[in-house]
């Protein structure tokens, strides 16, 4: 039992640093696509991503990476990837850095229903109540309190976030059902990683235009494909091991409070006592969860 909670607990924490370093994507991405276009960015996210994991993978153990390589389920979670990203990166073009972070971590919704009627993982009382806490908090800070807010996005681009969230959340669940504890994270997210670069480069080879290298997209390419890809996966992965899906998905809302923080700082989005108040809420929300697993 002390391994176990130990094992959960170490789950925990390296699924809260995966949220905070997906959360200062958020505003790196907005940021970012005012120097770059959008097919582009995200081509070049994940190019960087593997050209970092490849080499270090392959040279750890060729056969076991080209084994993972003929993993269809991996095939089927990057081209679901690499839909998610693409979806989220066209959508951010027309909504608010928070707005974003919102309809994208809705796959909370999405990945608690499908846990609970396909990976049969138990929905108490405190972890539904946590979800739902949690969703309002994000709700809250949006809207700041006032539902006429909503319509202060472009509504294409609220679309296109909500269905990348969906799609996340699907993601989310197939990964839990097909994770186990012998799996080697290191080999399993690279080529996973591979398949996503792969399937974003077919999405976006019609819309690629000449890039026009300086600091800016240096850096931001550099930092997205390393902080906010490579990074955060790894940690995700090896947290996934043993948080539930529906907890996961959960504890992935920090990215709000991150990409909000970070935003007001470095944007100029103004702090508000709904925005306080949101934060709040996300906090408890996955308080309740943790509470509702033990």
């Amino acid at each position: 039992m002390g391994n176990s909670n130990s094992g959960r607990v170490r789950g925990v924490f390296f699924t809260f640093m995966a949220a905070a370093l997906w959360g200062t994507s958020f505003p790196v991405i907005k940021w970012g696509l005012t120097y770059i276009s959008v097919c582009n960015f995200v081509m070049l996210r994940f190019l960087i991503s593997i050209l970092i994991l490849t080499p270090i993978v392959v040279a750890l153990n060729r056969k076991n990476f080209l084994i993972h390589l003929k993993n269809r389920y991996i095939i089927l979670l990057g081209f679901l990837n690499a839909v998610s990203y693409f979806l989220q990166f066209i959508g951010q073009q027309w909504t608010t850095v928070t707005k974003t972070a919102l309809l994208v971590n809705s796959s909370v919704i999405f990945a608690s229903i499908s846990s609970y009627f396909w990976l049969k993982e138990k929905m108490e009382y405190l972890k539904a109540s946590g979800i739902i806490t949690a969703f309002l908090g994000m709700f809250l800070i949006v809207t700041c309190g006032n539902l006429k807010n909503l319509q202060s996005g472009n509504m294409i681009g609220d679309l296109f976030c909500l269905l990348s969230g969906a799609t996340w959340g699907l993601y989310i669940v197939i990964s839990k059902r097909i994770l186990n504890k012998e799996n080697e994270t290191l080999f399993f997210i690279n080529v996973m990683l591979i398949y996503t670069f792969i399937f974003i480069l077919m999405f976006s080879s019609p819309f690629l235009r000449p890039i026009e290298l300086n600091f800016e997209v240096f850096f931001a390419v550099l930092y997205i494909g390393f902080f906010c890809t490579v990074l955060p996966f790894l940690l995700w992965y090896e947290g996934l091991k043993t948080v539930e899906a529906s907890s996961s998905a959960t504890y992935l809302l920090l990215t709000i409070v991150v990409a909000t923080i970070i935003s007001i700082i470095f944007l100029r989005e103004s702090l508000t006592l709904t925005l306080v108040l949101g934060a709040l809420l996300i906090c408890l929300g996955i308080w309740l969860v943790e509470r509702g697993n033990y």
